[in-house]
C-alpha cells in the first residue's frame, strides 16, 4: 500500500492540459479550452443540483463567473445538451450577449464554464425591486424603453444570423452589465435551425408565460417563437410585472395557445411601441416581423423620440402639437408610420384569411399594483421549476445571473 502511495504524483500540468485539449477536440470546442491554472476560484455565489457557481479571477481578464460541473453526476441525456450549449454559445460574439470566455477540464473531472461577470443582476430582479418599493413605480421614459428594446432585438438578430434559436427569452435571462448594457443570457436551450422555414423541434420548450402559441401546441416552429417571447419581454419592461401573475403558468399557456390571450397594455405605453409589440406577438407566427425588421422599426421610433416623447395612447395626456418642434416631430412620426406601412398592410391582408381568427386582446390579471401580483413576484423564483420544461437542472447555464445583488435579496 505504501509503495502504491509513494508512486502516485500530481498530474503534470502540461499533460493535464494536453488531455483537456483532447477532450475539447472531441466536443468540438478545442479552441476554447483553457489551462486550469489560469482560473482562480473566488467566493461561492450559489449552487444547484449538479453545479456550484463561483465569482472568479481569470488571468488577463477582469472578474468572471464560473460554474463548476461534475459530468459524472449528469444523466447521459444531459451531456449532449451541455455540449450543444458550449458549442453554440462559443459562436456568439455580440456586445448584448453574455460573452462565453472558455471552458476548463480539470484533471479531477470537473468542467468549468466561464463567462463574463454581470454585476447588475437580471431585469426580473430590477422589476421586482421596483414593484416592492412602490405600488405605482414610475414607468420608463420612451428613450429608455426604446434603447433597452433595441439592445435585446439586436442581440437576438445576431443569434438568428447564426441560425440559432434561444427558446427561453424573458426578463430573468436578460442581465445588466456594469456599464449599463443589457445582455441576453442563458443558452441552455439554444438550438440550431436549418432554414427560415418552420421545423419540427421539441415542443413546450422554455417558460410557459413567454412561450409562443405554436410551441405550446406542439406545432413546427422557427424564429417567430423568439419574436413572440421578445414581445412579452417588452411588455414586462413597460409593466415591471410577469405576465398574468395571478394565474398559473399552465393556465396562461392554455389561454395563449387556444384563446389568443395576451397581457393588457399599460395605459402609459407609447402608441407606436404598442403597435410594434402587438405585431410581434401575433397568433400566426408567419405574420411576426424578423428581428432585423424590429430593429429598424425601433431605430425609426428612437428618431421620433429624440425630438420629443412619442405620443401616448388614447386617454393619456401626451405632448401638445403646439409645442416647439411639433411640425418636425409630425414629419418624423409620419415617416415612421410609412416605414412600417408595407409590413402592416401585409399583416392585414394575411390576417383577413388567417384561419385562427384569434386576437391579441388583454385578459384578467394583467394590471399591476395588487397584492396578488406582489405575492406572485416574490414567488416567481420558486415557481421556475413549474414552467421551465425540458431544462435539466444540472445544465442550467445562467451563470452570470448569480450577481452580488442576488446575495442580498
Amino acid at each position: 500500500m505504501l509503495r502504491v502511495l509513494s508512486s502516485w504524483r500530481k498530474p503534470d500540468k502540461q499533460a493535464a492540459y494536453d488531455a483537456a485539449l483532447e477532450r475539447g477536440a472531441k466536443l468540438g470546442i478545442k479552441d476554447w479550452v483553457l489551462p486550469r491554472e489560469k482560473l482562480e476560484l473566488g467566493i461561492k455565489l450559489g449552487s444547484g443540483g449538479f453545479g456550484v457557481v463561483f465569482k472568479c479571477k481569470l488571468k488577463g481578464d477582469n472578474e468572471v463567473v464560473a460554474k463548476q460541473i461534475a459530468p459524472a453526476r449528469l444523466a447521459p441525456k444531459d451531456l449532449p445538451l451541455l455540449q450543444n450549449e458550449m458549442c453554440l454559445w462559443a459562436q456568439l460574439d455580440h456586445p448584448n450577449c453574455v460573452k462565453f470566455l472558455g471552458v476548463i477540464f480539470d484533471p479531477t473531472d470537473y468542467y468549468y464554464l466561464i463567462c463574463e461577470y454581470m454585476p447588475g443582476g437580471s431585469l426580473f430582479e430590477v422589476h421586482q425591486k421596483l414593484r416592492l418599493q412602490s405600488k405605482q413605480p414610475e414607468p420608463p421614459t420612451a428613450p429608455k424603453l426604446l434603447s433597452d428594446m433595441r439592445q435585446i432585438a439586436r442581440a437576438m438578430a445576431h443569434l438568428h444570423t447564426k441560425q440559432i434559436l434561444h427558446r427561453d427569452l424573458k426578463s430573468a435571462n436578460v442581465l445588466l452589465g456594469g456599464d449599463g448594457r443589457l445582455c441576453v443570457a442563458d443558452f441552455g436551450l439554444v438550438r440550431y435551425y436549418q432554414s427560415e422555414t418552420q421545423a419540427n423541434m421539441t415542443a413546450e420548450t422554455g417558460s410557459y408565460r413567454w412561450m409562443a402559441p405554436e410551441v405550446i401546441r406542439h406545432e413546427p416552429y422557427g424564429t417567430g417563437c423568439d419574436v413572440y417571447s421578445f414581445a412579452v419581454l417588452c411588455w414586462e419592461m413597460m409593466s415591471y410585472s410577469i405576465p398574468f401573475p395571478q394565474n398559473t403558468p399552465v393556465e396562461v399557456a392554455l389561454s395563449v395557445a387556444t384563446k389568443g390571450l395576451r397581457p393588457e397594455m399599460p395605459a402609459h405605453a407609447p402608441e407606436l411601441v404598442v403597435e410594434l409589440v402587438k405585431q410581434c406577438w401575433q397568433q400566426n407566427a408567419l405574420l411576426r416581423p424578423s428581428f432585423d425588421e424590429v430593429s429598424s422599426r425601433i431605430d425609426a421610433l428612437e428618431g421620433a423620440s429624440a425630438l420629443q416623447d412619442l405620443p401616448w395612447r388614447e386617454g393619456v395626456e401626451g405632448p401638445r402639437e403646439s409645442s416647439p418642434g411639433a411640425g418636425r416631430k409630425a414629419l418624423v412620426l409620419d415617416a415612421t408610420r410609412q416605414e412600417s406601412g408595407d409590413l402592416k398592410r401585409k399583416c392585414a391582408e394575411v390576417g383577413a384569411v388567417a384561419s385562427s381568427g384569434l386576437g391579441s386582446g388583454g385578459g384578467p390579471g394583467a394590471r399591476g399594483g395588487g397584492r396578488g401580483e406582489t405575492d406572485a413576484l416574490k414567488q416567481q423564483q420558486q415557481e421556475e421549476a413549474g414552467y421551465q420544461l425540458k431544462r435539466p437542472k444540472s445544465v442550467d447555464s445562467n451563470l452570470a445571473s448569480y450577481s452580488a445583488s442576488a446575495l442580498t435579496m
